[in-house]
This record gives structure tokens, C-alpha cells and sequence, in this order.
């Protein structure tokens, strides 16, 4: 089975091969495998994270998605800001929660970097022991009155559902906001 060493070794095996052997060595093939196990890796770090029960409480959540949000976007030229009103951080926060919870923040991030036209998001994160309430908000260009809701959006909307929670998506004028709410507790 595969694991994270064996991932890294594999970044690792194609940034020596292509630095022995320059652009005349499949460079862009070396840059496409070193970009998959880059993101193999970054994925299977996130899931290890979402099920380890060290992590099981509200404050390492809260902490996790803000780390997340700004090594995300210091790679894009969108500021990231954010406000947190964390409750009760020792709550307990299930594994399958804080799993989808990051997947939805990923795909939203993911939605703004590439669509939004913006220059700043602003995640906004409220919680306590019962539920929790993320905003992710841009300043961009909105959504498309009629178009069709993309791929981003349905993985957004499939995801709150699972969690038999609630999402809107609001876009009056400037900016698109990303509104999630989730019952944490039985």
C-alpha cells in the first residue's frame, strides 16, 4: 500500500531526474508527475488530518481551515482575511464532518481562485458545541444569473447535504458568498 513516503519519494525521484538531465529529459512530463504526487500527497496529508482523533475539537478545525486558507491563496494573488468566532473549542467535531467540512472550504477556495476575478476572500467561521456557520466571501465578479450551476457548486451542495445541513449561494452585485450551515450535534 501506498503511503506518504512513498509519495514524497516520488516528487523527490522526479525533481533530481529533472535537474540531472535539464529540458531535454520529458521536463514537461517530469513537471506533470512532479505536480500529481504533490497533490496525491497534499490530499492523502488532509484526509490522515480529517480522521486523526487528536484533531477531534472545534479549535483544531477552526486552526487547520485558517493554515489551509493562507498557504492556498499566498500561491494566488488573492489576499485572504478572516474572522472566527469559535465557542466551546474543545467541542468534539466527528471525522466525517471535519473531512467534508474541508473538502466544501477546498472547493469553494478553489471556485474563487479559478472564476471569482477576485482580489480578496474573507472566511468567515462561527461555531460551538451544536453547530457550525463557514462563510466564504469574494469580492469578484459574481455568479452568472442564469448559468447553470458548475461542478464546484453541485460537490458543494452534495457534500452540506450528506451533512444534512444547509447551503446558500448568494451573488447580488459584486462578489459571491458561499453560506454553510451544519448541525454538529445528534
Amino acid at each position: 500500500m501506498m503511503n506518504l513516503e512513498h509519495l514524497s519519494a516520488i516528487k523527490l525521484q522526479s525533481e533530481i531526474l529533472k535537474k540531472q538531465h535539464g529540458s531535454g529529459y520529458n521536463a514537461q512530463e517530469l513537471d506533470n508527475l512532479i505536480t500529481i504526487s504533490d497533490h496525491m500527497n497534499r490530499s492523502m496529508r488532509e484526509m490522515l488530518w480529517s480522521i486523526n482523533p487528536d484533531h477531534d475539537n472545534l479549535k483544531n478545525f477552526e486552526e487547520y481551515c485558517i493554515r489551509y486558507a493562507e498557504e492556498y491563496f499566498e500561491r494566488t494573488s488573492i489576499s485572504f482575511q478572516h474572522i472566527s468566532n469559535v465557542q466551546d473549542p474543545e467541542s468534539s467535531l466527528y471525522a466525517e464532518v471535519r473531512y467534508n467540512l474541508l473538502l466544501i472550504l477546498k472547493e469553494g477556495f478553489h471556485n474563487c481562485a479559478k472564476h471569482s476575478q477576485a482580489n480578496l476572500v474573507i472566511l468567515t467561521i462561527n461555531a460551538n458545541s451544536r453547530s457550525i456557520h463557514l462563510i466564504i466571501q469574494d469580492n469578484g465578479i459574481g455568479l452568472l444569473p442564469d448559468a447553470p450551476e458548475g461542478y464546484g457548486l453541485k460537490s458543494i451542495r452534495k457534500r452540506v447535504e450528506k451533512l444534512k445541513g444547509e447551503v446558500l449561494f448568494h451573488s447580488q452585485g459584486q462578489g459571491t458568498q458561499i453560506d454553510v450551515r451544519i448541525i454538529t450535534t445528534s
